[in-house]
């Protein structure tokens, strides 16, 4: 193995785990992970990803903005909606009343017109007082 690994001495001997370790336990050394470290860069943005983050961060104002009407709308169709229930509710009970009260009109029509039916009608003669 030595000869190998003097022939290229970037790879590195194959990383064995080793079970017996607590699950809490770091399974790599300090010196494995600080040389990890340092291979990670930020690098600086071009110019088209910058303008893809400008046309998406727009394109999320204007999706947010549209969401918004689109409650707000709904929001007043909503009320719209409630608010002609609540008149058509209004229009079939006054409806209903007066059908009522026409019913009740008939009622008393014909009850007046069979009292004078059965009955013949008897002359009510009114006296003055001051005769």
């Amino acid at each position: 193995m030595d000869a190998i690994y003097k022939e290229n001495p970037s790879i590195q001997p194959p990383y064995v785990v080793d079970s017996s370790k607590k699950s809490g336990e770091s399974d790599l050394s300090d010196e494995e992970t600080t040389s990890f470290e340092g291979s990670v860069k930020s690098k600086k943005k071009t110019k088209l990803e910058k303008s893809l983050d400008t046309i998406c961060a727009n394109f999320m104002e204007v999706s947010q903005a549209d969401v918004k009407r689109l409650e707000e709308v709904e929001e007043k169709r909503h009320e719209r909606e409630l608010k002609y229930r609540l008149e058509l509710q209004r229009i079939e009970s006054e409806r209903r009343r007066e059908e009522r009260e026409h019913e009740m009109k008939l009622m008393q029509m014909l009850m007046h017109a069979r009292g004078f039916s059965s009955n013949p009608p008897v002359a009510v003669h009114q006296y003055d007082s001051t005769a």
